[in-house]
């Protein structure tokens, strides 16, 4: 057996994705309005996007080493450059609804973007988020993602923007 076939060494990382919650995740207008099924919007005017990830298949005692949201962009646009994208750590429980942007995250990252685009992938180092979320025995890594500078749109757990399941966000964590 060469190296692609050995077992991993014991104790050694475990690489596992998780998938989003199709009927978890969606975005709220400032109005109030929830959209599900609809893929994930933030805006400059309030509009914040909501995903859940299930972390149970991770011992709660496990070290994270790393872990990397993939999101699939459809676009996004700048009005002055660079886009923000904060991603905050919001617990939300089992059902999307309008009072929670209220809801304050306890843990935000900060990434920019740079200028508007089509057709990207985003990868974002969540690394620390999901650490702590899995120190807590956390069931759910559930996010808010908020934009400032500009407008984003992302396809969601159940593919409903239009770009297909198969382009879902994609959540891979590494431990041991």
């Amino acid at each position: 057996d060469g190296p692609c076939c050995s077992p991993p060494p014991p104790g050694g990382p475990l690489i596992v994705d998780l998938a989003g919650y199709d009927d978890l995740d969606g975005f709220v207008e400032p109005g109030g309005h929830v959209h599900l099924y609809e893929g994930l919007v933030t805006t400059d005017a309030g509009t914040v996007s909501f995903l859940s990830f299930d972390l149970t298949r991770i011992p709660p005692n496990a070290r994270i080493r790393w872990a990397d949201l993939v999101l699939t962009n459809a676009w996004w646009s700048t009005c002055c450059g660079s886009i923000e994208l904060d991603v905050s750590t919001v617990p939300y429980g089992d059902s999307l609804d309008s009072g929670d942007p209220a809801i304050a995250g306890y843990d935000t990252l900060a990434f920019s973007l740079g200028a508007g685009a089509e057709g990207a992938a985003v990868t974002l180092d969540v690394s620390t988020l999901v650490a702590t979320e899995v120190e807590y025995a956390s069931a759910l890594f559930q996010i808010r993602l908020d934009s400032f500078g500009g407008d984003l749109g992302f396809e969601d757990a159940g593919g409903n923007l239009g770009l297909g399941a198969g382009l879902a966000p994609v959540l891979t964590v590494s431990y041991d």
